[in-house]
C-alpha cells in the first residue's frame, strides 16, 4: 500500500511515469500534416491584409525573378491575385534563399530584396515591366458594364464578329496605370502582367455579350 501511495498523490501525472512510454517520433506525413496547417494560417493572414492587386503584383515579381535567374521554386504558377498555396511556396522558397525567415508573408524584407533583384535584372537587361502596372480590382465588372451598355445602344450585338471587335476595342479603351500613368492596354509593353489584364478584358466582354 505504501508504493501505492505516491501514485494516487500524484494522480494523472502518475500514469504518465509509470506507463514508460516514450514520445511517439513524428513521422513525414505527420510533418507534411504542420506544413499543410502552417501554410494555411499564413494564407488567413495574408488574405485579410493584401489586395487582389497586390497579390498579383507580388505573383508577378516571383516570375520574372523565377524566369530569369532560372529558380523553378520561386514561380507561384498562375497570376491570379489568389495567394494561394502554390504563392506562399514560392514566396518560401524566394524568402529562404534570400536568408529571410520562411513564413510565406510578403513582409518588408521579402519586398526589399524582392527589389534589389529587380534592379539587377534589369541591369543586365532582363525581365519585364509587369510589376509597374497597377489596375483596380474590379476592372472585369466595370468592363462588362461598357460593353453591356454598348450592347444596348446597338454598337455591338452577340455574333462573333461583334464579340472580336469588342475585345479589340476593349484594349484599345481601357486604360490602367503605367508608372502611374493611364495607359491603354494595347500600348502596354508586353508582360504576364498584360497578359492577366487582357485575360480578364476578355473575359468580361465574353460575359456581356
Amino acid at each position: 500500500m505504501k508504493k501505492l501511495l505516491p501514485l494516487l498523490l500524484l494522480g494523472g501525472a502518475a500514469v504518465a511515469l509509470s506507463s514508460g512510454k516514450k514520445k511517439k517520433k513524428k513521422t513525414p506525413d505527420d510533418l507534411d500534416l504542420e506544413e499543410e496547417i502552417i501554410i494555411k494560417e499564413a494564407l488567413k493572414d495574408s488574405e485579410k491584409r493584401e489586395s487582389k492587386t497586390e497579390v498579383k503584383r507580388q505573383q508577378t515579381i516571383l516570375k520574372e525573378l523565377s524566369d530569369f535567374y532560372g529558380e523553378s521554386e520561386w514561380d507561384p504558377g498562375k497570376v491570379d491575385g489568389k495567394k494561394g498555396p502554390n504563392t506562399i511556396q514560392a514566396i518560401k522558397g524566394f524568402q529562404k534563399a534570400s536568408g529571410i525567415t520562411s513564413d510565406g508573408i510578403w513582409g518588408d524584407k521579402t519586398e526589399r530584396r524582392a527589389q534589389e533583384l529587380l534592379e539587377q535584372m534589369t541591369e543586365r537587361g532582363g525581365g519585364s515591366i509587369g510589376n509597374r502596372i497597377t489596375y483596380p480590382d474590379d476592372l472585369g465588372n466595370s468592363v462588362s458594364q461598357i460593353v453591356r451598355g454598348l450592347k444596348t445602344a446597338g454598337v455591338y450585338d452577340t455574333t462573333a464578329t461583334s464579340r472580336s471587335k469588342a475585345k479589340a476595342d476593349m484594349l484599345k479603351e481601357v486604360k490602367v496605370q503605367l508608372d502611374g500613368v493611364d495607359t491603354p492596354v494595347s500600348q502596354l509593353p508586353e508582360s504576364p502582367e498584360k497578359k492577366v489584364i487582357t485575360e480578364i478584358i476578355y473575359k468580361a466582354v465574353d460575359n456581356a455579350l
